[in-house]
């Protein structure tokens, strides 16, 4: 299970609709409405690039009319591409940036002016564990540089909102056991782990849940580390056998 399925499961569990929007995975996003309608909780998927800033405002359309304000924004969808800094093309460089950064903008600008008309609202970005004390991993430093400032937007984000009952929060998920490694790459990411092992999805889903609830109104600015202790090791640094299995995309 996928960071965003767990997000939206503990989400409805905690009692709100939910609506997400997914890109390609069609299959994917009607497991996770199933998975939330046999909890009892209404959920709506809605096919959208959320790079794309027409899109974005007809999925918010979308969600308003189907199941009306919306309260909470969680901003999760996060690209990744390898390549060193000086090879990266222009596009691939763009990329990152749109998807972890414009993305957060694009839906924060369209959820925005019902919060402060209601003067309540939350809002959190998925960022890392280790944004702000260690040093990218090879060939990540275009993703470390794109979650980096999606951490200075919260910030300035939460100043901007503190007198309007609005929230604006990031959790940062360390080595996540999202199902979707190798069992070698798996292997590599638990002995870099503090914990001994990896964070599980719904482990991120609750501190996010809690940034979003009623009981967190005193919490707004703030970066909520959820990795097993990668943030406080500066992130390690990887031997050589470790490095020989990094420097390769899951799979290969």
């Amino acid at each position: 299970m996928g960071i965003g399925r767990a997000i939206s499961q503990e989400l409805a569990d905690a009692g709100w609709n939910v609506a997400f929007s997914y890109r390609q995975t069609k299959r994917e996003a009607q497991k996770t409405c199933f998975s939330i309608h046999a909890r009892g909780h209404r959920a709506l998927a809605v096919r959208a690039d959320v790079t794309d800033a027409g899109q974005v405002q007809r999925l918010f359309r979308k969600v308003k009319k189907e199941l009306g304000p919306i309260e909470i924004l969680v901003n999760n969808v996060g690209e990744y591409t390898e390549g060193p800094l000086g090879s990266m093309s222009i596009d691939e460089w763009r990329g990152i940036f749109d998807s972890n950064l414009h993305s957060a903008f694009l839906c924060m600008r369209a959820a925005l002016p019902g919060m402060r008309r209601r003067r309540w609202g939350r809002i959190v970005n998925i960022t890392t564990s280790c944004t702000e004390n260690h040093s990218p991993a090879p060939g990540a430093g275009a993703y470390h540089a794109a979650k980096e400032a999606l951490l200075a937007f919260t910030r300035a984000l939460a100043l901007e909102e503190i007198g309007n009952g609005i929230t604006v929060n990031a959790v940062g998920p360390g080595l996540t056991d999202n199902k979707h490694l190798g069992a070698k790459w798996e292997r590599a990411m638990t002995r870099l782990s503090p914990l001994g092992r990896m964070v599980k999805p719904h482990e991120i889903a609750r501190a996010v849940a809690f940034l979003a609830s009623k009981e967190s109104g005193a919490i707004t600015g703030s970066h909520l580390a959820v990795g097993g202790g990668w943030d406080m090791t500066g992130g390690g640094r990887p031997d050589a056998s470790l490095m020989r299995i990094l420097s390769r995309r899951p799979g290969k």
